[in-house]
């Protein structure tokens, strides 16, 4: 089995073949995360592989065709597959062989295939009480991920309060409410910021000292000032 992989390896990377599909699943994964307004990384304002793992099935589903359609049709062209029947291998052996060169072939599939996400780990964490009761990260604020649109526009606020020595971070995924304020209480998070549809129509937010257990509605244009004087009177 391992010597049909061996072969196949060889046989990718003595050719063009090897060299174009890799070449293009960089490229192609380089304009999405990089350069298109959209998907672009540096647009979110904090670390995620999600459009990665999201954008590459896709980029798969051309790329992974074009190399396994070859990996038995090139044997019975060349006349090497009644060579391979002669030798000590089942058909199964043959056929694991070409798959396990294929995982290897194609750049990032197996990261891919064994990939969980920073939301399931930290959902097993929680559930087995990894957490440190007096965890600290230094985060001051968490803006809530209400969805793309909304963290986007959340983005150049969190932007302004960090221009102004406030940590505050974004949550890495739009979830549930309660999950975010799971979060943000493991934390030990001082305020919550919610911008979702609503308060981006009326130009509001909504602010929760999580510590006083109290809420607030305020103006976007007064919420660096709001959050800058809550911190220093806690101080």
């Amino acid at each position: 089995m391992f010597s049909i992989a061996k072969k196949e390896l060889h046989q990718f990377f003595s050719s063009l073949t090897g060299y174009i599909t890799i070449i293009l699943f960089l490229l192609m994964n380089g304009l999405f995360l990089f350069v298109l307004k959209d998907s672009n990384l540096f647009d979110f304002g904090y670390a995620t592989l999600d459009t990665f793992f999201e954008l590459s099935p896709w980029i798969f589903l051309f790329l992974i065709p074009a190399l396994t359609m070859r990996a038995l049709s090139e044997e019975f062209k060349t006349g090497t597959f009644e060579i391979l029947q002669t030798r000590p291998l089942t058909n199964w052996q043959i056929v694991s062989g070409k798959y396990l060169a294929i995982l290897v072939d194609v750049p990032g599939t197996p990261g891919v295939g064994i990939s969980f996400g920073v939301d399931r780990i930290y959902d097993v964490m929680e559930e087995l009480n990894l957490f440190p009761e007096n965890v600290h990260f230094g985060t001051t604020a968490l803006f809530f991920n209400m969805g793309d649109v909304e963290s986007q526009f959340a983005y150049k606020y969190m932007q302004q309060l960090r221009r102004n020595n406030v940590s505050c971070e974004l949550f890495h995924e739009p979830a549930k409410m309660d999950k975010q304020f799971k979060y943000a209480s493991k934390k030990n998070i001082s305020f919550a910021i919610i911008i979702g549809s609503k308060e981006i129509a009326g130009q509001t937010c909504v602010v929760k000292d999580l510590a006083k257990g109290e809420q607030k509605i305020i103006s976007l244009p007064e919420l660096k000032n709001h959050i800058c004087n809550s911190v220093k009177n806690t101080q």
